[in-house]
């Protein structure tokens, strides 16, 4: 008992013996006490022990006033070998202690520093703050009752001896070297380093870890723990989440794990694109990425220190391909790969080295957006692999290589989303709503199956012997600089361009519509006579700019419903329709030359205005090989006028339902076998030569020459 006042500094080790199990004094049981109060003169003051290096070995209690003061670079020993000791100590810190009783307990009582800590035998129950300036060693039990624990030494040991702590902060600049697994049931905070080679094994639930930008060998959550990485990063050797476990990555925090991650339960980020779990760094390559558990996480695959591989997973965070290397570096995905929901993928060259982007065999889908984000030196690069893509978000290719492989298909299926492309896609399928950026091309078959918006760029197709299925879309501009066929439904296109030596050919039942200029170097077809049909102009558009070179051999039909137009003189190799729906103002279709039509020439008032074939502007001579019909079901009149040009038509001519008007220097001549003339008072012909056999329906008149025979 050192009494208020009194200093108690004893020339060598001190031994406070005792046995009884009585914390109340005064009794015999070996405790010490600082007291608090007054000396006899009533002065408050100190009660002070002064130990220097000597040692202090007591069996019993430690109560050290809160205005005390202990002095202790020596070892204090606790040695009791019964439970009920008290160990208060708030006022001074107690130096090097030592817990050595078989069968003893101890609790401190408030809070308390140290400076070795050692628990070699009996149990010690932990203050509310305990603070740890040494090395700790526990070959006893040591109960955390829901403390925390400051570590704030440097170049010290740790050593738990299995029992687990609550809440731990290793302090700025302190560094401690696990000697064996440290449990921890609560927070863990490093603002220091935990070295060595032994596991930090966290068991808490609704826990943070606060990684200070620290570097752990090994991490381990146990069963049911969960925790989030909170406010700084944290790089971590071996990680291992157990099942049923879950770390969670918080908004602005990297988990950088380096070498080995066994993820039998959860990674998660706290939501898409905040929180990153990053496999491999500047030293160690990502050949770690974990192909079990679930891994909802954001994930950075960091090819910086060599190429690694991209499990077949399904991920539901963000996935980066990352390389901040001067070489070249490859993320191979590894098989199918589906990014769930909104997740994006996105490749980023942040040095002077490539990132490469390799596409498995397998299908890939994205829920979110692709796109090349790196801002380095390097080229951003994506090889598809052989399967499908499919995105659901936007498609950035700018700034970097697409390389579509063979047999690939790249499918937008998103709703108000965009594509940017550079590089030709191999098969590109249109599903969603989709806005091009830029120009597009491709080598394989084209399906623009959804609504695409063209905002004034470019389709290319490359491809030889492929498909395009239009959608019933409108685009900008289709450039064909290949051989394709556009089958199952239809499209409107501004501008097309169908090179030398390359087709375009129309299929059966379907429409290309040309609203605004065609140039035709190369072919376009139908895949047969009256089946599929190339229209220019539309209801908004007046008949374009007719080409007037290359091969036009398919089915033409020229809309003059929004205004008159006028078609070359030419060879069109299949059926020919002049046509107007127009409920404003009759329309005029106008021959520039003189044509040949190898199928047949219908003329087709759909609505209530008239529709003119003109020939009488220009009197070109016109050559049909096929009939010559008024088709329309509309009230408006059919109306063919043949200027002065001879007209020989090898079918049947049938004006029925419309009006005739023959200039009188023209001359009809119905050279086909067995073909038939019905006039139906659509109104007189002027010269009519027949050099085969014909038949007359009704009655007919000619007004100038008739000649029968050769």
């Amino acid at each position: 008992y050192v009494a208020p006042g009194s200093e108690f500094a004893p020339g060598g080790a001190v031994t406070v013996a005792g046995s009884a199990n009585n914390t109340t004094l005064p009794a015999i049981d070996g405790t010490v006490k600082l007291a608090v109060g007054l000396r006899q003169d009533k002065v408050g003051t100190s009660s002070i022990l002064t130990l220097g290096s000597n040692n202090l070995t007591l069996a019993g209690s430690l109560f050290a006033s809160s205005t005390s003061i202990l002095s202790n670079s020596g070892t204090i020993t606790f040695n009791a070998t019964t439970t009920g000791r008290t160990i208060i100590a708030t006022s001074s810190p107690l130096g090097n202690v030592t817990f050595n009783g078989v069968g003893g307990a101890w609790a401190f009582n408030a809070q308390a520093s140290t400076t070795n800590l050692t628990i070699t035998n009996g149990t010690v129950t932990a203050p509310s703050l305990l603070t740890i300036n040494g090395n700790y060693s526990n070959s006893g039990t040591f109960t955390h009752n829901s403390g925390t624990i400051y570590f704030s030494g440097t170049a010290n040991t740790l050593t738990s001896g299995g029992s687990s702590f609550n809440d731990v902060q290793v302090l700025s600049g302190a560094s401690y070297a696990l000697q064996d697994a440290m449990p921890i049931a609560g927070n863990l905070t490093l603002a220091g380093s935990l070295t060595g080679g032994s596991a930090v094994k966290l068991t808490g639930a609704s826990k943070n870890l606060v990684g200070g930008n620290a570097t752990l060998h090994s991490l381990w959550l146990n069963g049911s723990a969960s925790y989030t990485l909170a406010t700084s990063d944290l790089t971590v050797s071996t990680s291992t989440i157990e099942s049923g476990a879950t770390l969670t990555v918080g908004s602005g925090i990297n988990l950088i794990a380096t070498t080995t991650m066994t993820l039998l339960g959860t990674l998660a980020s706290a939501s898409l694109g905040n929180g990153t779990t990053t496999f491999g760094n500047a030293s160690y390559a990502c050949s770690n990425v974990p192909s079990t558990g679930t891994l909802s996480s954001n994930i950075r695959l960091d090819a910086t220190a060599g190429d690694c591989t991209m499990p077949a997973l399904s991920y539901s965070g963000n996935v980066e391909a990352y390389n901040n290397s001067a070489s070249n570096r490859t993320v191979t995905m590894a098989g199918a790969v589906t990014l769930s929901g909104t997740a994006n993928l996105f490749v980023n060259a942040n040095s002077t080295g490539n990132a490469i982007l390799a596409g498995p065999s397998a299908a890939v889908t994205v829920g979110g957006d692709f796109d090349f984000i790196g801002t380095g030196g390097g080229s951003e690069v994506l090889t598809t692999g052989n399967n499908t893509w499919t995105v659901s978000g936007n498609a950035n290719f700018t700034n970097g290589t697409f390389v579509a492989t063979s047999g690939n298909t790249w499918v937008m299926s998103g709703t108000t989303k965009n594509l940017a492309a550079v590089a030709p896609f191999e098969n590109l399928t249109l599903s969603g709503t989709i806005t091009l950026l830029s120009n597009a091309s491709s080598t394989g078959n084209v399906i623009l199956s959804g609504t695409v918006t063209p905002a004034g760029n470019t389709l290319y197709l490359l491809g030889t012997g492929k498909n395009i299925t239009g959608g019933s879309n409108t685009i900008h501009s289709l450039w064909v600089q290949g051989t394709y066929t556009l089958i199952t439904s239809n499209l409107t296109v501004s501008t097309t361009t169908i090179d030398s030596s390359k087709s375009l050919t129309i299929d059966t039942g379907h429409f290309l519509t040309a609203t605004s200029t065609m140039t035709l170097n190369g072919s376009l077809l139908s895949t047969s006579l009256g089946n599929g049909t190339t229209t220019f102009g539309n209801g908004s558009f007046a008949c374009p700019t007719i080409p007037s070179g290359g091969t036009l051999t398919g089915n033409v039909r020229f809309d003059a419903t929004a205004g008159n137009c006028t078609i070359p003189g030419r060879t069109y190799g299949g059926n020919l329709e002049a046509y107007s729906n127009s409920s404003s103002a009759g329309r005029s279709v106008i021959m520039a030359g003189a044509t040949t039509i190898s199928g047949g020439l219908f003329i087709n008032a759909a609505n209530t205005q008239n529709i003119t074939f003109d020939g009488a502007t220009n009197n070109p001579a016109v050559t049909v090989t096929g009939d010559i019909d008024f088709v329309g079901t509309g009230s408006g009149a059919e109306i063919l006028s043949t200027g002065t040009g001879n007209w020989v038509a090898s079918g049947n001519a049938n004006f029925t339902g419309g009006t005739l008007t023959a200039a009188s220097a023209n001359w009809l001549t119905m050279n086909g076998a067995n073909a038939t003339l019905t006039l139906a008072g659509a109104g007189s012909l002027a010269n009519f030569s027949a050099s085969s056999s014909i038949t007359i329906s009704g009655n007919a008149t000619t007004t100038g020459s008739l000649l029968i025979g050769s």
